[in-house]
């Protein structure tokens, strides 16, 4: 296996896309070959690949049904430095990581397109898309588009791709909010997308946008779910009785959810 790999790098991203492809089917790539792997990636093996053979590999994972699978391994093997650092940067947050690997899940379960699902997952680099508090700013746009292009070029992503990410991220905000548009938003967005003379394209975008937001959603009710088993009869005053049992366990799992967020 070690001469293997070492004759080949290229082994590192094929075997983490058949973790992905039989993942569902209970496939795991084995401790030793993970260290393997790990330091083939420390040592800058990966570097010596072609952008065209990185990208090869890396679109038929991106394509299958669990596309995220694929894209968490290579990050917690540190195979993402060499030609997606960006991603790897933007994934040391916790909330982009886990919406945009939900995101892709999504993607696989629905049969996207290529282009949407590295739209959904170039997201990741766009951060106000993952925090309701903030809109999208353009200088946040603006370092966003930079890096997807950034991104594009060093992996050798077909400009369509990159093109329709880079949209997609210019339009994400007004696409979530499609009912509440006035007249003149909604041109302004069918010429921003060209939609004019590609309908189909704002189909796409609007898939994604509604892909992302119940990424978000499903992310916001698994931390909920997640409080609310963190939480039972043995976190409580023994004493209680009741319906104070019942109040007592609610409240503290409301304090407990929004300790996490």
């Amino acid at each position: 296996m070690s001469s293997a790999f070492s004759e080949d790098p290229l082994r590192v991203l094929r075997t983490v896309r058949f973790y992905s492809r039989y993942y569902d089917l209970g496939f795991a790539i084995a401790d030793d070959t993970l260290t393997l792997m790990r330091q083939l990636v420390d040592t800058g093996e990966l570097a010596h690949l072609s952008a065209e053979r990185i990208w090869q590999e890396s679109s038929r994972a991106t394509m299958q049904l669990s596309p995220q699978v694929y894209w968490q391994k290579l990050f917690e093997i540190g195979a993402l430095t060499e030609y997606f650092a960006p991603l790897h940067h933007a994934w040391d947050n916790v909330q982009i990581r886990e919406t945009a690997q939900t995101a892709l899940y999504f993607a696989g379960q629905m049969q996207l397109n290529l282009s949407q699902r590295w739209a959904l997952l170039m997201t990741s680099l766009s951060s106000s898309l993952f925090n309701s508090e903030n809109s999208e700013s353009p200088s946040n746009v603006s370092t966003a588009i930079k890096n997807i292009n950034a991104i594009g070029n060093k992996a050798k992503v077909p400009k369509a791709h990159t093109q329709f990410a880079t949209l997609f991220t210019q339009q994400a905000e007004k696409l979530s909010t499609i009912n509440s548009l006035n007249a003149s938003e909604k041109i302004d967005l069918i010429q921003a997308c060209g939609a004019h003379k590609e309908p189909d394209k704002l189909s796409q975008l609007l898939v994604c946008s509604h892909v992302l937001q119940l990424a978000t959603q499903h992310r916001q009710m698994m931390l909920a779910l997640n409080s609310f088993h963190a939480i039972g009869m043995t976190d409580i005053a023994p004493d209680l009785k009741g319906p104070a049992i019942g109040a007592t366990l609610r409240q503290s799992r409301i304090e407990h959810l929004q300790a996490q967020q």
